[in-house]
C-alpha cells in the first residue's frame, strides 16, 4: 500500500492537485521555471522545507537545484530515461485527468456491465460510439466487451507496452497477465502471487466486478473481506476505491468487535490485550480520545481525527506533505 505508484496515484490522476502543490512554499527565486510545464510533465512540488525539489508521479524521480538555463524536458529525460513520460509520452493529454475521462462516458450504453468509473480508472475514455473506449496514453482501443471483462485486465492483455499501465499498475502486473495470454491459460490461475491470483480471479466472478475491487485486492485486502464490503455498498455502479476502502474498514471493525461473542472460550488476558490493540489502532494518535477518521493523501495513512488533523501539513508516519485530507467514518 506504501508503494510509490499507490502513494502517488491521487496526484497522477489530477493535474489540478499537482498544480496546487506549487501554491504553498514554492521558492519565488525559481519562478523562471514554468509551473505549467512541470505539471504537464507529471511533477508536483514536495512542499515547504524541500527547496525546489519536485517529484514525477510517473517514475517517482526527484529533481532539484534548478538553474535558469535548465530545460525541464531535457533534465527529466537525462536523469530518468526510463520514465514512462520519456519512453512514450501520452497521445491524448486532454484525457490524462481521471475526472475528464469519467466525464467522457456520457451516453455509455447502460446495459454494459463495465461501468464508466472502472473504465476511466483503467486509463480509458469513451469514443461516443457503441462500446468503444480508448487509452489516453497509448491510444489503444478496446470494444466488444464481454460480460465478465475487467477493464484494467483487458487493457493489460491487449496493450502490454502501454507505459501508463506500467506506471500505475507495475511492470510485474502486466507481465503476469501476459504470461497467461501467451500460455492460453485462464487469468485467474496465477500461482506465483496469491494477491494477483485473487485479483485476477475476480474477472470470472458471476456478478459484475469493478476495478475498485481489483485495486483493493491488489492493495492487500483479503478477497472475502472485499466481497463482504461490496455487499454493504448497494449499487455496484456507484462503487469507487475510496468508498470501498471505507466499507472494508467498517467490515474489519465489525469482525473484530464480533469476536467479543466468544469471550467464554477465550483467555481473558488475551482478550483484554486484543481489545487494547484494537482500540490503539482506531484512536487518534494526537488527542488519544476520538476515533481516527481522516486519511492523508497522497500517502494514504489514517492516524488522527478530523479535529486534530486540521492543522497537519505532513503525515505523522511518513512525513510526506499532505495535499488532501479525506474524512472516513467507521
Amino acid at each position: 500500500m506504501d508503494h510509490p505508484r499507490n502513494r502517488l496515484a491521487p496526484l497522477r490522476n489530477d493535474s489540478k492537485l499537482r498544480r496546487e502543490t506549487f501554491q504553498n512554499g514554492w521558492p519565488p527565486e525559481k519562478n523562471f521555471l514554468s509551473i505549467d510545464e512541470l505539471v504537464n510533465q507529471g511533477f508536483y512540488f514536495l512542499g515547504p522545507g524541500n527547496g525546489d525539489r519536485v517529484q514525477c508521479v510517473y517514475c517517482a524521480g526527484i529533481l532539484s537545484n534548478w538553474e535558469p538555463n535548465d530545460n525541464i524536458l531535457t533534465e527529466h529525460k537525462r536523469n530518468f530515461p526510463q520514465c514512462p513520460m520519456m519512453k512514450s509520452p501520452c497521445k491524448m493529454a486532454a484525457y490524462r485527468d481521471l475526472s475528464t475521462r469519467k466525464s467522457s462516458f456520457t451516453g455509455w450504453p447502460p446495459q454494459m456491465r463495465q461501468k464508466p468509473d472502472d473504465l476511466a480508472e483503467a486509463g480509458l475514455f469513451y469514443l461516443g460510439q457503441g462500446d468503444k473506449a480508448k487509452c489516453f496514453w497509448c491510444g489503444g482501443m478496446l470494444s466488444e466487451w464481454e460480460a465478465n471483462d475487467i477493464p484494467i485486465v483487458e487493457h493489460a492483455k491487449s496493450f502490454p507496452q502501454c507505459q501508463w499501465l506500467v506506471a500505475s499498475k507495475g511492470k510485474e502486473f502486466v507481465e503476469r497477465i501476459q504470461q497467461h495470454v501467451q500460455q492460453g491459460t485462464p487469468v485467474q490461475n496465477v500461482s506465483t502471487d496469491q494477491t494477483v491470483a485473487s485479483a485476477s480471479s475476480l474477472a470470472h466472478a458471476a456478478s459484475p466486478v469493478s476495478s475498485a475491487q481489483l485495486e483493493a485486492v491488489l492493495m492487500g485486502f483479503d478477497q472475502l473481506t472485499v466481497s463482504e464490503a461490496i455487499k454493504t455498498l448497494g449499487n455496484p455502479a456507484e462503487i469507487n476505491l475510496e468508498s470501498l476502502v471505507q466499507a472494508i474498514l467498517e467490515v474489519q471493525s465489525s469482525q473484530a468487535s464480533g469476536n467479543t461473542d466468544m469471550v467464554n472460550n477465550l483467555d481473558v488476558g488475551a482478550l483484554t490485550l486484543q481489545n487494547r490493540e484494537m482500540r490503539d489502532r482506531t484512536i487518534c494518535k494526537i488527542c488519544g480520545q476520538r476515533q481516527v477518521n481522516l486519511v492523508f493523501l497522497p500517502c494514504g495513512h489514517l492516524v488522527c481525527c478530523i479535529e486534530c488533523g486540521a492543522e497537519i501539513t505532513h503525515c505523522l508516519i511518513c512525513n510526506v506533505q499532505v495535499f488532501k485530507k479525506v474524512p472516513v467514518y467507521m
